[in-house]
């Protein structure tokens, strides 16, 4: 018939591996649908196959209690089981650029080990939102058609259809096409329980006839797809259903469409469209329109989101390229810890996880996992800095820092060093003295040691001398590309301090507990800034919202004390607030919260700005701000390899809003991978974080960093910016004591910079970055947990380069150095931070490199000397291994 559609129905389930449920609890379903799947197959062999939530990760999950399972490894490998391409489905705006790519690695690798196969579509049901470079990388996987629900627009579906083109903000374009009634569309109508043998027929009619009013609004937002629907059958956790097959028959006696069961791949096969009719979206997929964003989600757990991003950099920017350079000279690579580790971040950065909307238990998990891929991380690094200090010889009480970039870094690092004297100077290895700073020393003393043992007398114990332990900071440290300097503490019988410096601003503490900041270079100051507020937060773990349209502060300063310490180049102002508080949005009584606030100022224009609460009260956000002295209509953040320009506040979307009933309100609270700042004229003021995710605009002047939000509840109703039902659990509402943060004392971090440096990426890299050093000792063993241990002394069969790896051309941001899947060669993965095109060229130890042009999927394209590559363009690179001999 003419009026006939072709209906791709797919058999799925949306694996959340954890949310108001914990992982556990997530396993034992997990086990019982695979069995249910093996005997479905079993006796139904007309049922095609069905897809697992395009994750691999949940073959890891099952294997952990059943490690040989050959009938399920048969029906992987018989695609009757369709997994991947990702490892878990990730959440694209509170993790690192790098965690994307390794989500796809791993759930394209893995699967590929398991069975051959893996999903081709970039499936992604749940997710809150998508990146603007979503498209680039998703074409670096092979993968050209991406299946979604959240972000788009009302007004773009009306306007272009359920099938589109997405253009990302470096112009790459893929295929799109939306879920509009979401993933569960026909799920919501299937008789999962009730159907049998017996009533597939009855079951049927009831079906069609629940789902014909989404069926014809399919339809008629389907103008390109020459009369062809997708309609994924499933849902949370959802079981198969063996019956499946010959609902469908039946189904397809009663309609006059043509039902097929199916997959995503098959689909987008079959699915005949005319290009040139497509229409466009561009850039981030982010409105609340049709579905929830939940936009101010990261701030939810701030505890969490900061870990996260700890292990990502110490992971990417420190362990692996400093395992890339043992590996080099012919030692062994970590593959299987660091395996271990990025298994525990990329399940704790599912969407949900990584969100931290959940049970208190599921959320006290995700730390475990965290903190043991840390722990790992921390370990292997320590490990490997080990092995280079006794490979290198280094005698008691040196030091070996590590310069993981491979370009020049130039920046204030500090160090703890001990020694059995107070004083000291540091000295290189040309014996040039290296000028630092003492920002805190204290002397330990009247521990024990064991110094022999007898077999009548027992143990004999000497005690300790007393030791040195000093934190210093040396300013302006140069360090050469990707190598090691060896530093020598000296006893002086006094340390010479030099001359104070007035530094780089000159700081005013004001009555308000703000900060003015003359800035002596350029003859010009910056007012109020460091301000810290609150607000009421009546929402819950996944939005913050106001308990009123005015919205207004509620904390009152009464006292304020301050503390200035100069370390000879450096000003340590501490600042204790103490605020009037309301106990919470419900309960007026007033309790005094202390707020410290500590900043570190030298002679750069980046301020470390650290502040420690204890935390009194509950349904409360703060924040802190950094002031500009101009209105500006737009900010710029990062967000995962690339720099975005966003509005300061969303007029057209505020003005319908309400009349279109969008499922939350459309503010202009956004997310960074690590900056934020406005842009003036002659320079960049604004934040740098590592874990501190969200930010907004207020009065167009004022760049507001939230710290953290106090929210006792897992979903609550009819929420002022999110009308109607919680997200996930509206029956009931479920108490998260943990995430109210009550008593817990919290430490965040951020640097504050006003700087017309043009690269705001390598500004954030560097200054994120903790050098990591090592110092042969025996004072402290604990400084490490690994240093106590003992390591075989390494024999190197070569000679240390000076530098390992040098790029020369430093608007490319090396978000990756590490060893390729297959172990044969050495990945280097950044992308173009300019706007304008780059060439790239690298030597190993001051020789030319042949780079070797490769994708995600780190397969091998041309090799030439050097590339040319766009601006936001993401670039893999190969690097032969000609110069590595094996110890």
């Amino acid at each position: 018939m003419n009026d006939s559609w072709k209906i791709y129905v797919v058999p799925h389930t949306h694996w959340d591996k954890e949310w108001y449920f914990t992982k556990q609890d997530s396993d034992v379903l997990l086990i019982q649908n695979i069995k249910a799947i093996k005997e479905t197959f079993k006796k139904n062999q007309s049922y095609k196959n069905f897809t697992y939530d395009g994750q691999t990760s949940i073959i890891d999950d099952y294997r952990e209690y059943y490690p040989e399972d050959f009938e399920l490894d048969q029906l992987l490998v018989d695609k009757k089981i369709i997994i991947g391409p990702w490892y878990t489905q990730p959440d694209f705006f509170n993790t690192t650029s790098e965690s994307i790519f390794r989500n796809l690695l791993y759930g394209i690798k893995l699967a590929e080990t398991y069975s051959g196969h893996f999903l081709h579509t970039a499936y992604v049901p749940d997710s809150f939102g998508h990146n603007a470079q979503m498209p680039q990388i998703y074409k670096q996987f092979n993968l050209h058609n991406f299946l979604y629900w959240r972000g788009v627009r009302k007004g773009e579906i009306q306007k272009y259809g359920l099938y589109t083109k997405w253009e990302g903000i470096d112009g790459t374009t893929i295929n799109a096409y939306n879920l509009l009634f979401g993933y569960w569309s026909a799920g919501s109508n299937f008789p999962y329980l009730a159907l049998n043998e017996k009533n597939v027929d009855t079951q049927a009619l009831t079906f069609l006839e629940n789902m014909q009013v989404i069926v014809e609004d399919l339809k008629k937002n389907s103008p390109n797809t020459e009369k062809t629907l997708l309609l994924p059958l499933g849902g949370d956790q959802a079981p198969i259903n063996e019956w499946t097959p010959q609902f469908l028959e039946a189904v397809n006696k009663l309609s006059t469409d043509e039902w097929i069961l199916s997959d995503y791949d098959d689909f987008f096969q079959n699915l005949k469209v005319d290009e040139t009719k497509l229409g466009t979206l561009k850039n981030e997929l982010k409105s609340p329109a049709l579905s929830r964003i939940h936009k101010t989600i990261g701030s939810q757990r701030a505890d969490i989101k900061m870990l996260m991003k700890q292990v990502e950099t110490n992971l990417y920017n420190v362990l692996e390229p400093l395992a890339i350079c043992w590996w080099s000279l012919g030692g062994g690579y970590p593959q299987a810890t660091i395996d271990k580790a990025l298994k525990l971040i990329l399940l704790s950065q599912a969407h949900d996880s990584a969100g931290g909307c959940n049970s208190d238990q599921t959320n006290a998990d995700i730390l475990v996992r965290l903190r043991q891929a840390n722990d790992i991380v921390l370990s292997e690094t320590t490990k490997c800095l080990k092995n280079f200090a006794s490979a290198l010889n280094l005698k008691e009480e040196q030091l070996l820092v590590f310069n993981p970039k491979p370009y020049r870094l130039e920046k204030d690092i500090q160090l703890k060093v001990f020694t059995p004297f107070k004083h000291f100077e540091l000295f290189d290895n040309k014996n040039n003295r290296v000028h630092h700073v003492v920002l805190k020393q204290k002397s330990n003393s009247g521990g024990q040691q064991v110094v022999a043992i007898d077999a009548t007398q027992g143990e004999a114990t000497t005690g300790t001398a007393t030791f040195y332990e000093t934190d210093v900071l040396i300013l302006k440290t140069s360090l050469s590309p990707m190598s090691f300097t060896i530093l020598t503490p000296k006893e002086v019988a006094k340390k010479a301090c030099r001359k104070k410096n007035h530094g780089f601003y000159c700081p005013q503490i004001n009555e308000d507990g703000t900060i003015d900041l003359y800035d002596y270079k350029n003859a010009k100051i910056y007012r109020n800034q460091f301000k810290l507020y609150a607000q009421f937060d009546g929402g819950d773990s996944y939005d913050y919202s106001p308990v009123s349209n005015a919205n207004l502060p509620i904390e009152k300063l009464i006292k304020t004390t301050t503390k200035n310490e100069i370390f000879d180049q450096v000003q340590h102002i501490i600042i204790n607030n103490t605020y009037l508080v309301p106990k919470s949005f419900d309960n007026s009584e007033l309790v005094e919260q202390l707020v410290k606030l500590e900043l570190f100022l030298t002679d750069q224009p980046t301020i470390y700005c650290r502040i420690v609460v204890k935390n009194q009260v509950e349904t409360i956000r703060w924040r802190i701000v950094a002031q500009n002295s101009q209105k500006q209509s737009s900010v710029f953040a990062n967000q995962s390899y690339c720099t975005i320009e966003r509005p300061t506040h969303l007029e057209n979307d505020l003005a319908v809003w309400e009349e279109e009933k969008w499922t939350e309100k459309p503010v202009a609270i956004e997310t960074m991978e690590s900056f934020v700042y406005f842009q003036n004229a002659t320079e960049k003021l604004g934040w740098i974080t590592n874990g501190l995710n969200e930010y907004e605009v207020v009065n167009d002047q004022e760049l507001h960093l939230t710290l953290y939000r106090s929210v006792p509840y897992l979903g609550r109703n009819n929420l002022l910016w999110r009308p109607g039902r919680a997200s996930g659990t509206s029956e009931i509402v479920v108490p998260t004591n943990d995430a109210a943060f009550l008593q817990k004392e919290l430490v965040f971090e951020a640097w504050w910079f006003a700087d017309n440096q043009e690269n705001s990426w390598e500004l954030a890299e560097n200054t994120i970055l903790k050098v990591p050093f090592y110092q042969v000792q025996n004072f402290n063993k604990l400084a490490h947990r690994f240093d106590r241990f003992l390591l075989p002394k390494p024999n190197l069969n070569q000679i240390l380069p000076k530098t390992f790896l040098e790029i020369n051309n430093r608007d490319f941001i090396v978000k990756t150095l590490k060893l390729t899947w297959d172990h044969q060669q050495i990945l280097v993965r950044g992308f173009n931070s300019s706007s304008k095109p780059i060439t790239i060229s690298m030597t190993w130890n001051n020789e030319p490199l042949s780079l070797t042009r490769s994708n995600g999927l780190e397969e091998i394209f041309e090799t030439k000397s050097s590339f040319t590559i766009q601006p936001l363009e993401i670039v893999t690179v190969l690097l032969p291994i000609n110069f590595r001999k094996v110890l």
